[in-house]
Parts: structure tokens; sequence; C-alpha cells
């Protein structure tokens, strides 16, 4: 195999790990989705509160991050998620 052919399969490797790592990085900041389908006609709603400590004149203080969602079971087998972040609205 050509020189030139082995580093560009080395830069594709590169690339794919690249961008699954991206992916992992992306959906590690999500909130999770029920582990069950929900069924078909059913719904789930979900809120989630946390968020960061900051610091306001030397005091940490918790600054509040509301998220609100639901899902929907279109069919028993398949599910449509939505969440807003209430907080940044």
């Amino acid at each position: 195999m050509p020189a030139e052919r082995k580093g560009h399969k080395r830069a594709g490797a590169g690339r794919l790990v690249t961008f699954l790592a991206g992916i992992v990085a992306v959906s590690s900041c999500a909130t999770s989705h029920i582990a069950r389908p929900l069924g078909r006609g059913n719904f789930v709603g979900q809120a989630s509160v946390g968020g960061p400590l900051v610091e306001v004149s030397g005091t940490p203080v918790a600054a509040p991050i509301l998220i609100v969602g639901g899902g929907y079971g279109v069919t028993d087998e398949a599910e449509v998620y939505a969440r807003a972040d209430v907080t940044a609205a």
C-alpha cells in the first residue's frame, strides 16, 4: 500500500474518533428518557430542577435551572419527546 494511502486511512479513523467523541459529549448533557416504551396513547410529563452554585457578594447561591418536558406514545414502540429550558426563555 502506498505511503500516502496509509496516512489517508489514519486521518479517516481520527475523524471518526473525533465525531464519536463529540456525539458522546453532546448527548451526555441531556436529561434521560423513560427506560420503557410508553405505549400507544400514553403521555408522560417531566420536570428537572438543578443548577450550579454561583458566588454573589462572596456567598455561594444556587442558580436554579428548570427544564420541563413531556412524551407521547405514538405507537407501542415509538414515542415523541420534547423538552424546554424554561430558565433560558
